[in-house]
């Protein structure tokens, strides 16, 4: 996953994750941004913060604003409410769907957003 690299190379490479990852690069909350990931299955839920009536811009600024957060989301719930996720601390047990996985939104060190995220946004006179 961008951002990430396995714990254990070697034993990654005969397909064996259980060691997990572990960022390229320390976070810094000032600077963190999130990355948008799509089709995803959320991370484990052990320590989490939910909250039923608040958008999911303000549960990304309230993720902002604490440095224990690493990840939030829009959860879905029966009977067509909504609510919203944020991950304190690490991630475990994360995916990438083909289809209908949710959108999940990764606490990354600036560093690793990567540049080529922003080329999109110049505009055609604009360069680096």
């Amino acid at each position: 996953m961008q951002g990430f690299r396995p714990k254990n190379q070697e034993a990654w490479n005969l397909r064996d994750g259980s060691d997990g990852c572990v960022r390229n690069t320390g976070l810094n909350c000032s600077t963190d941004k999130f990355l948008h990931l799509e089709n995803m299955k959320l991370p484990e839920t052990s320590s989490v913060f939910m909250n039923m009536s608040i958008t999911l811009d303000e549960c990304g600024s309230l993720c902002k604003r604490n440095c224990s957060c690493t990840a939030y989301a829009n959860i879905d719930i029966r009977n067509g409410e909504t609510g919203y996720v944020m991950w304190i601390g690490q991630l475990f047990d994360m995916n990438v769907y083909h289809t209908d996985g949710q959108d999940l939104y990764l606490r990354l060190a600036a560093a690793d957003i990567g540049i080529s995220l922003f080329i999109y946004y110049l505009s055609p006179n604009e360069v680096l």
